[in-house]
């Protein structure tokens, strides 16, 4: 839809929807009888002129009749924002062209005076022997010569007052059309509710809830009732804010393991039990249910890899004394304050350990326990927002076991890695090359005797991380085989035939596992192994009962301000106010037994697509329509060129800021 509230008149009160058109058509005509001379080996300027520059001027001016023509349909139809913007930046290309073109035109005729000169006194004369018997004399020769030095002066003249004519109608119309594109917007359709309210629930749930293939569930506006939310770190306080703005659910409850907000960014020195080596699979490794406390995997100087401007809630700064790349402590402190300042310390129930969630007679029976209690609560729509990094992921590798059966060395993964301090004086082989793993080698080089690292696959984090090594960091090859035995000898084979013989510790920092241990239903229809989640639409919908809704699941992402709009998409579709929209290409062309990680792992250009369509949903807009979608809006609207340009240049901001 063509808003037409934010456009100025066009000329002399024409409204600008049909002055442009009308003027367009005019420069079409313009356009075409420069084009028509031109191509006749003729110029509507100049009486002597350079062929080839006519001819450069014709072509110029015909494409710019086709680029006219596709302005016209777009000014007519007014389809795309995207697209009559491009047409605007086209429309002044040309613009430009033709006036360049125009200016040298006019310097060729004043440089070549004297060819001019000689061609118009010879064209004189033979017309003066033509149309008179006088013979020529050199008194009548000087005359036409005088004649037609006049002549050029006059032509110059004319052309370069053409030339400053064009200049100021070109100009304007350009700057009118470009300044046209800037306001010309589509404003989003009427958010309808979809479907239309009803009084009470109305869901049909297939019979099992482990059958991938049933018809997934018709949500058809919950009332406003219950909503509950597992986790009080970032995806909590995202979820939480974006339902109390709704305004359309009677209570929110939010349900945290531990005794504070903040989640993943509260640090302990404290650590969990080590997991197994290997850990290959959630489903048989995952103990944090049995834990009295989960602890996070902070260590003691980690530093965020994102600008806090970037990083932060869009609508939720950190405070201004801020270090530009602020430390766990200061993530926490954000954290803590917002909630306090959102006033959603009310609704969380702290040292409240969900332990099992189900689905059962169109409600989530929601069972928890604390120091003094346990019991089950019933809400209507339930948010996981517990992040994904408790289940360590170490991988497969021979000889792994029977080490960690022996004990020859120490192993550990990066979730339990604290401080550098007590690798002193030791031999460490680093497994991976993530943030966690680059900060590992960064600090732990700092005391220990050697470090070792090997990637299986090089990152533009760790290509520079690689070229800042100290000379006690040596990258090695893949480990092929650890061998170890009773007599107390060790020694690592790598995949080049080399072999390592003097580690004293190993540290994986190979990433983790997606497990949601209190969905008993998690084994057949989410994870198989804990690589990906599967049967979710857009990330975060359960495709089979889209009352369960998970935030923050994909990997290497801006997670604040992604989790803030999935969280307000999740609120607007709950209250029925926005569709669900369907599977991505990915979702869709998923095969059941694929447990590839990579199709949760986004980056840069993914994740601009995935936040903008995010945004774009959130405000009532789908794929098929999104190319209108212009919105501003600091949430929801499509991310800034600054904010961008930080995200994509935070590696070198951080290296210039923190030194790496």
């Amino acid at each position: 839809m063509y808003n037409s509230i934010n456009h100025s008149k066009c000329c002399m009160c024409i409204p600008t929807r049909i002055g442009i058109p009308l003027i367009l058509t005019a420069w079409i005509a313009v356009s075409l009888f420069f084009a028509s001379f031109s191509f006749m080996n003729k110029s509507p300027f100049f009486s002597y002129f350079s062929a080839p520059a006519t001819i450069v001027f014709g072509v110029i001016n015909v494409l710019f009749v086709l680029v006219l023509l596709y302005g016209y349909t777009l000014h007519v139809i007014y389809r795309s924002v995207n697209r009559y913007r491009q047409y605007a930046k086209l429309f002044a290309c040309f613009v430009s062209a033709i006036l360049i073109d125009m200016f040298v035109n006019c310097i060729l005729f004043a440089v070549k005076k004297d060819e001019f000169i000689a061609w118009c006194t010879n064209r004189s004369a033979d017309a003066f022997q033509k149309t008179t018997a006088i013979a020529l004399d050199t008194q009548v020769v000087h005359t036409l010569e005088f004649n037609c030095y006049k002549l050029h002066d006059t032509e110059a003249k004319l052309s370069f007052m053409f030339l400053v004519f064009f200049v100021f109608v070109f100009g304007f119309w350009a700057s009118h059309i470009v300044n046209d594109s800037r306001n010309f917007v589509m404003i989003r359709p009427e958010i309808s509710i979809h479907p239309p309210r009803a009084s009470k629930i109305n869901l049909t749930l297939p019979s099992h809830l482990d059958n991938p293939n049933a018809s997934p569930v018709m949500l058809s506006n919950l009332p406003p009732s219950a909503r509950t939310i597992i986790g009080g770190g970032p995806g909590g306080i995202a979820a939480a804010r974006a339902l109390r703005d709704e305004g359309a659910f009677d209570t929110i409850t939010i349900f945290e393991r531990n005794t504070h907000t903040g989640g993943t960014w509260y640090y302990t020195p404290e650590r969990n039990p080590p997991p197994p080596f290997p850990s290959t699979n959630a489903l048989q490794v995952d103990t944090t249910l049995k834990l009295d406390q989960l602890h996070s995997p902070i260590y003691a100087n980690l530093h965020t890899n994102l600008p806090h401007s970037v990083m932060c809630f869009q609508d939720a700064p950190f405070p201004k004394d801020t270090p530009d790349f602020p430390s766990h402590t200061h993530v926490m402190n954000y954290l803590s304050q917002l909630a306090k300042d959102e006033n959603l310390l009310p609704w969380i129930r702290f040292s409240t350990l969900v332990e099992k969630a189900v689905f059962e007679n169109d409600v989530w029976k929601v069972s928890v326990k604390n120091d003094k209690e346990a019991y089950t609560e019933n809400f209507d729509a339930l948010v996981v927002a517990t992040g994904h990094y408790a289940v360590p992921y170490v991988p497969e590798i021979p000889g792994l076991h029977e080490l960690a059966q022996n004990k020859k060395v120490q192993l550990l993964h990066s979730r339990d890695y604290r401080r550098p301090e007590e690798f002193k004086g030791k031999t460490i082989l680093v497994i991976g090359g993530g943030s966690s793993a680059i900060d590992i080698v960064r600090e732990t080089s700092t005391v220990a005797s050697k470090v070792y690292q090997c990637i299986r696959t090089q990152t533009e984090l760790s290509r520079q991380a690689v070229e800042r090594n100290p000379p006690n960091v040596h990258q090695v090859a893949l480990v092929d085989r650890f061998n170890s035995d009773d007599t107390g000898s060790f020694y690592i084979d790598l995949q080049d035939d080399s072999k390592l013989n003097d580690v004293d510790v190993i540290v994986f920092g190979t990433g983790y596992l997606y497990s949601f241990p209190f969905l008993p239903f998690q084994k057949d229809n989410l994870i198989k192994t804990g690589q990906k989640v599967h049967h979710l639409n857009q990330y975060m919908f359960y495709q089979s009962n889209p009352t369960l809704c998970f935030l923050g699941l994909p990997i290497r992402v801006v997670p604040l301000p992604l989790m803030q709009r999935q969280s307000i998409v999740m609120a607007r579709y709950w209250s029925g106010k926005i569709p669900m929209l369907p599977p991505t290409s990915e979702e869709s062309n998923s095969v059941d037994d694929n447990d590839n990680r990579l199709e949760f792992i986004m980056g840069v250009a993914k994740e601009f697509d995935y936040d903008e369509r995010l945004g774009a949903w959130a405000e009532g807009w789908t794929d098929t329509d999104r190319d209108g979608w212009q919105s501003d809006h600091p949430l929801t609207g499509r991310l800034s060129e600054k904010w961008k340009d930080l995200r994509k240049n935070a590696l070198s901001l951080r290296r210039e800021y923190l030194g790496y």
